[in-house]
């Protein structure tokens, strides 16, 4: 898992940055302030997701913090759709293939944050 998780997971969170960025200049550019919660939010997560996509595919010493600050708002994010947000999604037949992308790029976060074994070290 951890060796998928090291080449999947640096190409998810940057498509992940990049929606975030594109999600972001959309409301800027619809006359939003840049001080409005929602831009603030877009702009964070195009720095943290496109931050750990480097940081993973060029393996930098804050990978692992990155991976796990990563992981966390998407798993959050998962279960809150799949517990407080169907309706706002789309239904369950969006809101349970939408939680289980996003938990699935939040676990792998999670197991590249763990300690790497030797043979991964070695590679």
């Amino acid at each position: 898992m951890q060796r998928m998780s090291q080449r999947l997971f640096p190409l998810l969170a940057g498509f992940l940055g990049l929606a975030c960025a594109w999600f972001a200049i959309d409301a800027l550019r619809t006359g939003k302030p840049i001080a409005d919660g929602y831009v603030v939010v877009m702009i964070a997560g195009t720095l943290l997701f496109g931050s750990a996509a480097l940081a993973v595919h060029f393996r930098w010493k804050g990978r692992q913090l990155l991976a796990f600050l990563c992981g966390v708002p998407l798993c959050l994010y998962a279960l809150s759709v799949i517990f407080m947000g169907w309706e706002d999604v789309g239904g369950a037949a969006i809101a349970l293939p939408l939680a289980a992308v996003t938990s699935f790029v939040g676990v792998m976060g999670f197991v590249l944050s763990s300690k790497e074994s030797q043979s991964d070290r070695a590679t």
